[in-house]
């Protein structure tokens, strides 16, 4: 037996001594996990160098080692005298029985038995060196959302909702995998990306920076929130918050924020809550969105506009699905309405959001409606924002405008962008297009998994 700098015991040890500095060896190093379960590793090479003692091996594929009940491994080990745990070089692999392909994932990291966390990459390869990924991934050529965890893609352009990377490590209360940053895992109610894969119910769950795989030219969109996939049914339910920053009248958006804010009846939304911290954070960044919550808490509106608060229209809780068959993803139940242009609004509406993903240009439609009389529409296509309101005083302002005014600055022929007051027939047959799909009340995510 061979103690190593009283770190490390190697046992049915070879050793040949050179000299008080020198030695060389093999022997067998005894792993134990965290549950205590001991397997054996066979170091074939122990050597010293300069006082310190290292040791090497290699776990074949064969062995079946487990560096926890979660965690297989193959690749070649090291030990070094001066560290408390062993550097493992290969390949991890997780364990589960869902119905999705899961790759070992290469990594180099020493690793904590009693702990196991394995690095994971902005961009993880399996021990082949291909790609691996994590999450639900649009794909844009069969608009289909599929789950993955590390798993290949099914083509180069797919879109992950939510990206992560960090460490890999095993919930046991939760059998669930998750990955994110260290700081993440310790802490969950950071706003930082996070995706777990629970391999009991055997769902995605993903949560932080949303990504739509959208592209609307001149309208630039930001998304956070929190998604579930069910791997069984491939059913996508998200709980996010939306950000539109467009070109638009001033003068029109006052108008709508000021008659909104005239109906008192409208419920609030819980700017205390988690998910609304989360969701401002990932949007505007830690700084501003802690100056507006300051702002709102002391004086109930901005006394300012931050530099960097570029939004027209903030959704502060919109509940989504994926609609397979328009490959669109659709609102349900109410919508908070967090900002209209710098005006703090915080309060629910009825009403109906669309988000489509085209060949030929993604679109996007806002219906937005207090009650009866007081409603308002976005709809956007192809360099076109289209508007229309129940307050006639809004559509004269837009349709009354030089279409000087109306034309982004940036506009240009590849990418056009300009408003307009939208035809009369466009917001009914919108709405008759979502009312007459049937909706799953279940599909509202009410609360992080986290």
């Amino acid at each position: 037996m061979v103690a190593i700098n009283n770190k490390h015991i190697i046992h049915t040890a070879t050793i040949t001594i050179e000299s008080t500095k020198k030695y060389s060896g093999s022997g067998i190093y005894d792993y134990v996990d965290e549950e205590g379960g001991i397997q054996q590793i066979s170091f074939p090479e122990i050597t010293v160098d300069t006082l310190r003692s290292s040791a090497q091996g290699y776990i074949a594929a064969a062995e079946n080692f487990m560096l926890s009940p979660a965690f297989g491994f193959q690749g070649d080990v090291q030990l070094f005298s001066l560290n408390k745990d062993l550097t493992f070089t290969g390949a991890a692999s997780v364990v589960h029985d869902c119905d999705i392909k899961s790759y070992s994932i290469k990594f180099k990291s020493a690793i904590d038995p009693k702990n196991v966390m394995i690095p994971v990459s902005d961009k993880p390869r399996d021990i082949n060196d291909n790609l691996v990924f994590s999450g639900s991934y649009i794909n844009i050529d069969s608009a289909h959302i599929y789950p993955a965890f590390l798993s290949a893609q099914k083509s180069w352009s797919d879109v992950g909702l939510v990206t992560p990377n960090g460490y890999m490590w095993y919930n046991k209360s939760k059998n669930s995998y998750l990955i994110a940053s260290k700081e993440k895992l310790v802490d969950p109610s950071l706003p930082s990306n996070l995706i777990e894969f629970n391999k009991e119910s055997c769902s995605i769950y993903g949560e932080g920076k949303i990504n739509f795989g959208t592209n609307f030219d001149l309208v630039l969109t930001s998304q956070s929130g929190q998604f579930e996939q069910k791997i069984d049914s491939g059913k996508v339910t998200l709980r996010t918050m939306l950000a539109f920053d467009f070109y638009f009248s001033e003068g029109a958006l006052t108008m709508m924020g000021d008659e909104l804010k005239m109906i008192p009846t409208l419920k609030a939304v819980d700017i205390g809550s988690d998910f609304y911290r989360k969701g401002m954070i990932n949007i505007f960044g830690e700084e501003i969105a802690a100056g507006i919550s300051t702002d709102l808490g002391l004086y109930g509106s901005l006394r300012s506009i931050p530099k960097g608060f570029n939004y027209e229209i903030v959704l502060n809780d919109v509940n989504l699905y994926w609609d397979e068959y328009n490959s669109s993803f659709r609102s349900v139940g109410p919508i908070g309405i967090g900002f209209i242009g710098t005006q703090p609004m915080n309060v629910y509406v009825d009403g109906y959001i669309e988000i489509q993903r085209r060949r030929t240009g993604d679109m996007f439609d806002i219906y937005l409606k207090a009650d009866n009389s007081t409603w308002y529409y976005f709809s956007y296509m192809r360099g076109n924002m289209m508007a229309q309101a129940g307050n006639n005083n809004f559509n004269l302002l837009i349709s009354t405008e030089k279409l000087s005014k109306r034309k982004h600055p940036e506009s240009t022929v590849r990418k056009p962008y300009s408003y307009m007051i939208s035809v009369e027939d466009r917001l009914p047959r919108f709405i008759r297009r979502m009312e007459e799909v049937p909706v799953d009340p279940s599909s509202n995510i009410l609360d992080g998994s986290m």
